[in-house]
């Protein structure tokens, strides 16, 4: 897998990290292939500064959680991340992008067990910890 872009499950949700960073068209297919065979509930993707997808990896993306029907939330300060998420949204997808700061906030319509609540906002916190920010500081909506 690349540096960019990993992901993990929590129980019925698919939790991804993400970093600025051309992501490989195989890491983006493995991602999408659990999408599609472990049909999570809901998909969190955590990002920490610009997502780097191109056109075909947005529409697959697209098609897999409309396909699987995943509710997505998007946490990013990178308004060029949150523009991207809404394009997918857009085109089909059951999507919300929340900045950071509303976290919590992002994680309360999902219906997460208390465990995997607190177990996504544990992991949530410490990739932001690890790394902080990484736009530049115009970037940052």
């Amino acid at each position: 897998m690349d540096a960019s872009h990993r992901w993990m499950f929590l129980d019925e949700v698919l939790v991804a990290f993400t970093i600025p960073g051309r992501i490989q068209d195989e890491t983006w297919g493995a991602f999408l292939d659990d999408i599609v065979t472990r049909r999570p509930r809901a998909c969190v993707a955590l990002c920490l500064g610009k997502l780097e997808v191109d056109a075909a990896q947005r529409r697959r993306l697209t098609l897999a959680v409309v396909r699987t029907r995943c509710r997505v939330v998007v946490v990013t300060d990178n308004r060029t991340t949150r523009g991207l998420s809404m394009g997918v949204a857009w085109l089909g997808a059951t999507l919300d992008a929340f900045p950071w700061q509303r976290l919590e906030h992002a994680l309360r319509d999902l219906e997460l067990t208390e465990d995997t609540r607190w177990r996504l906002l544990h992991e949530a916190r410490a990739f932001h910890a690890a790394l902080g920010y990484l736009d530049a500081p115009d970037a940052q909506a």
